[in-house]
């Protein structure tokens, strides 16, 4: 779970909404007076448009237009009840409807689970993208330790209310970290049980069964940055390497990163996307 060190929001960063075919989602935009491009930002499984809260300024500062937002049932995108709304073709089409509203050229950036919906959305449609950043994502099914709570998670009754899940998921896992800061822990409680069991289990279940999406999205154009924290456990970075391979690029590291490395270092993240931004327009 991403999990934000601050949720104090930068003067640049505007709170907003975005609109797609199926309904309006939450968002947070930054939008330079003389933007060199735009970004969106596709936050991963139990993340939200806040992974990217402190990312999203410094990448303003650089003169991007950016927008993250929330999936649909995630966090203050209201989500329903029908696990098959949750499908990553899917969110890939809300994906595709959110570029539509963007000015060209367009680059996208996918966190984690957000990465299968971005190549799923750029595979669908690669002439409407820029480039294409797979960040911390391996882009195959998740396996291990995580696959074993996913599954875990599709096996609770439909019509549970999260706040049991969340309730039990406590019981399980002890208290959350204490050093967090209360506002901290209060919002990653509240961002879990906004979710519907049925967005949980319909993105659970994405990532348990997506076929590999490496060689389809090697089909299209490109250009592609590959990246991740070099704590990262989710996907192997093995996998993680094999992905950079096919897309016929390198797996960028973020030194003392785990999984969140927008949140870890946003610093570092900003300074390798805006490179990448500048040299895939040259």
């Amino acid at each position: 779970m991403s999990t934000p060190l601050t949720l104090q929001r930068d003067a640049s960063v505007t709170i907003d909404t975005v609109q797609t075919r199926r309904g309006v989602r939450a968002a947070l935009r930054v939008r330079p007076e003389q933007a060199r491009g735009s970004v969106v930002l596709v936050p991963g499984f139990t993340g939200s448009k806040e992974d990217f809260l402190t990312l999203l300024p410094l990448l303003g500062a650089a003169g991007w237009h950016v927008l993250a937002y929330d999936h649909l049932g995630q966090y203050q995108s209201p989500g329903t009840d029908v696990g098959a709304d949750y499908s990553i073709d899917l969110l890939a089409a809300d994906l595709l409807d959110i570029v539509a509203t963007m000015p060209a050229p367009v680059h996208v950036v996918g966190h984690s689970f957000g990465a299968l919906v971005t190549a799923t959305a750029v595979i669908a449609d690669p002439a409407v993208f820029v480039s294409v950043t797979v960040l911390s994502c391996g882009l195959v099914p998740l396996q291990g330790g995580l696959a074993s709570a996913l599954e875990q998670l599709l096996a609770i009754p439909d019509g549970t209310p999260t706040t049991t899940v969340w309730a039990v998921r406590r019981q399980l896992e002890g208290p959350l970290d204490p050093s967090l800061a209360p506002d901290i822990a209060a919002f990653v409680e509240q961002k879990f049980v906004a979710s519907p069991l049925a967005a949980l289990k319909g993105k659970a279940s994405g990532l348990l069964t997506t076929h590999d999406l490496t060689a389809a999205l090697a089909g299209t154009p490109g250009p592609f940055l590959v990246a991740t924290g070099a704590l990262d456990d989710y996907w192997p970075l093995t996998q993680q390497q094999a992905v950079a391979e096919a897309l016929e690029t390198e797996l960028v590291l973020f030194e003392g990163c785990g999984h969140s490395c927008a949140v870890d270092d946003p610093s570092a993240v900003a300074a390798e996307f805006d490179r990448f931004w500048t040299t895939s327009h040259s």
